[in-house]
Parts: C-alpha cells; structure tokens; sequence
C-alpha cells in the first residue's frame, strides 16, 4: 500500500476459517506516524453497533452475526 507522505506499508492478508486477519509486516518512511489504524469497515448491520470497541451485531434470528476488529500493539 502506497500513501500520499510517501509511506509504504506492508500488509498480511490470511484468511481463517471464520473471519481474515490483517498483519502490518513493514512500513516505511514512518516519520510522524504515531497509528495504525484498520478502516472504516462498512457493514449492512444496523441492529447493534460498538464504535469504539470497533464491533457491528446483527441479533436478529435470521442473520446473527457480528464482526470486529482486534487491535496489539507491540513497542
């Protein structure tokens, strides 16, 4: 992924039987970059929404499914 600052960030995509997982293996050119963010995710669910946990949730009977974001921070 190229940004408009000149960074370049390498990223993993694997794919889980459930759900896919996003791995930041470089970036470069990081001067003033404090964040890593993942986003937005644009979903269709309506029925419950965690902003700031970053999780939508359909509880209806005929969907119910959730998804969301996990974030780790390593120094």
């Amino acid at each position: 992924m190229y940004y408009p600052n000149g960074s370049i960030a390498t990223v993993k995509l694997e794919p889980k039987s459930k759900y896919f997982k996003l791995t930041l293996l470089s970036l470069t050119n990081r001067k003033g970059i404090d964040v890593v963010e993942w986003g937005p995710v644009h979903t269709n669910i309506n029925n419950l929404l965690g902003e700031i946990i970053g999780v939508a949730r359909d509880t209806s009977a005929t969907v119910n499914y959730a998804i969301g974001t996990v974030s780790y921070s390593y120094a």
